[in-house]
C-alpha cells in the first residue's frame, strides 16, 4: 500500500469494504478470488443504489489493486465489466469541477481578513504565510500542510525544505501526489516589488516568529501543526467575513488559481506546465477564468514570461542542470 498516496489508500480501502459487504449480503462468501460475475452484480447493485460512473470506476480500481497484491488476476479488466462500466459513463451527464480559481486580488482580501478572524498576530502571520506559499508555489494543499495533528508521513514542507535569501524563496518538494517514490522537485520562488503581497517577505515574516523548532514548516506558537482542516476552516472563514461563496471554493482553488492567472496573464502552455509540475494535459481543467469571481477577471495581476519581477522556477534534482523549466510571474496592483 505503500506505493500509492495516503488519500488513494484510503479510497482502496473503502472501496474494498463496499465489495466485500456486498459479497456477503448476496451469499458469494469473501474468497478470494472474485469472480467477473461477482464484479458485474456489484456494479449493477451500486447502479441502481445511484453510484455515478466515475465513482464506480475508482471503486474498480481499488478492487484490481487489492486483487492483484493477493497474487490474483484482475477481474475488473474482463471484457463484459469494461464494456458495461464504459456504457453507463457514454450515457452519463459529464460532471464539471466548478471549484472556483482563486485570483490575487481575492488571496489579498484573504489576507487583510486575516487581522480580524485570527486569535493573534502569530496566527496572522501563519496563515499568511501558508496561503501565499500555497499560491504561489501553485502546490497541492498536501505539500503545505499536515493531513492531521498525528501525521506522521513528513509529505508536508518541513523547515529544512526551505530557504530564504536574496529575496527568493526556495523550497523542495520531495514526495507528493504524482512523486510517490519521493524523487522530490525544487521550486524557486523570487520575491516582489514593495507594495504587493509578496510570498518571500510572507514567509519570512513568519519565520523569524516561528523560531528554529524542527519538523513541519507550518506550525502553531505551541508547536503543534498546521492540519488541512485548519488551514480550510480559516481561509473559508475569511471568504465568509468576506462575503464571498465560501462552498466553491475549495484547497486546490490555490493551485486551480495559479494556473488560471498564469493563462489569463499570457504565459506560455509549455511555462504553466513546468510551474505546476503537470507533465500531461491535464494542466487544461486548472484554467477556469469563466469561473474567477465577478470582478477580478481583471484584477490587475498577471503573469509574464519576460518580466522577471518574480519567478518561480522547476528542479527535477537539486542539481541545476536538472532544471526543467522556469516560469516568471508578475503581479501587479490595480
Amino acid at each position: 500500500m505503500d506505493s500509492v498516496a495516503p488519500a488513494t489508500q484510503k479510497a482502496y480501502r473503502a472501496a474494498m469494504a463496499k465489495f466485500t459487504k456486498f459479497r456477503l449480503e448476496v451469499g458469494y462468501g469473501s474468497k478470494w478470488p472474485a469472480s467477473e460475475d461477482e464484479v458485474i452484480h456489484f456494479l449493477i447493485h451500486q447502479k441502481r443504489n445511484n453510484v455515478t460512473a466515475h465513482s464506480m470506476r475508482l471503486q474498480l480500481a481499488g478492487i484490481a489493486f487489492y486483487s492483484k497484491a493477493a497474487g490474483f488476476g484482475d477481474p475488473c479488466q474482463a471484457f463484459r465489466v469494461r464494456k458495461l462500466l464504459w456504457s453507463w459513463r457514454k450515457r452519463a451527464p459529464r460532471q464539471r469541477d466548478t471549484r472556483r480559481p482563486l485570483s490575487y486580488k481575492t488571496l489579498k482580501q484573504i489576507v487583510q481578513a486575516l487581522k480580524r478572524i485570527c486569535p493573534s498576530r502569530y496566527e496572522v502571520k501563519l496563515f499568511t504565510a501558508a496561503f501565499t506559499t500555497a499560491f504561489f508555489g501553485a502546490l497541492r494543499l498536501g505539500e503545505v500542510v499536515a493531513n492531521s495533528k498525528a501525521d506522521a508521513s513528513n509529505r508536508a514542507l518541513q523547515l529544512w525544505d526551505i530557504s530564504v535569501q536574496d529575496n527568493a524563496l526556495a523550497l523542495r518538494i520531495r514526495k507528493s501526489k504524482t512523486d510517490q517514490l519521493g524523487k522530490g522537485v525544487s521550486l524557486h520562488i523570487r520575491g516582489l516589488e514593495p507594495g504587493h503581497l509578496c510570498p518571500v517577505q510572507s514567509l519570512s515574516r513568519f519565520l523569524t516568529t516561528r523560531g528554529s523548532t524542527p519538523g513541519f514548516l507550518f506550525i502553531h506558537r505551541d508547536g503543534s501543526p498546521l492540519t488541512r482542516y485548519q488551514f480550510m476552516a480559516v481561509f473559508r472563514g475569511a471568504l465568509q467575513h468576506l462575503g464571498l461563496p465560501r462552498t466553491e471554493f475549495g484547497g486546490h482553488s490555490f493551485r486551480i488559481g495559479a494556473a488560471t492567472t498564469a493563462a489569463v496573464g499570457g504565459v506560455p502552455v509549455e511555462v504553466i506546465k513546468s510551474m505546476g509540475r503537470w507533465k500531461s494535459s491535464a494542466y487544461a481543467s486548472y484554467i477556469r477564468p469563466g469561473l474567477l469571481l465577478e470582478g477580478t477577471r481583471s484584477a490587475g495581476c498577471s503573469f509574464s514570461s519576460t518580466d522577471r519581477s518574480a519567478m518561480v522556477e522547476k528542479e527535477g534534482r537539486s542539481d541545476a542542470r536538472n532544471r526543467s523549466g522556469t516560469a516568471a510571474v508578475k503581479w501587479q496592483q490595480d
